[in-house]
């Protein structure tokens, strides 16, 4: 009897770990963010602010990738630098924020 009871409790903590996991995160599609990473490179630009040349060589080494998934991990490893925050909101509005690699200044 203690153990289908206790065959029943686990059972049903695993059906509620289950339904407490996030999907997986799709693909990021590497045709918008190559995009969204230029039009970054603009602004800065435009502000004065322009990425290093090193930086800008490995992105377009990024963007000319023909794998996407290794694009676009070339692509996040370049400006994963230049993160002051990063801010994940779950699927229940909870949100967290964590500081990233760079050091906030006033320049």
């Amino acid at each position: 009897m203690k153990l289908v009871i206790a065959l029943l409790l686990s059972g049903i903590a695993a059906a509620q770990e289950a339904a407490h996991q996030h999907p997986a995160t799709p693909p990021i599609p590497l045709q918008p963010l190559a995009q969204q990473v230029r039009q970054l490179e603009d602004a800065l630009n435009y502000l004065g602010q322009a990425l290093p040349a090193a930086d800008q060589r490995r992105i377009n080494e990024a963007i000319g990738n023909a794998d996407e998934a290794a694009a676009v991990a070339q692509l996040q490893a370049v400006l994963d630098p230049y993160v002051l925050l990063s801010v994940d909101i779950n699927p229940e509005s909870r949100v967290k924020v964590e500081q990233g690699a760079a050091k906030p200044s006033r320049n």
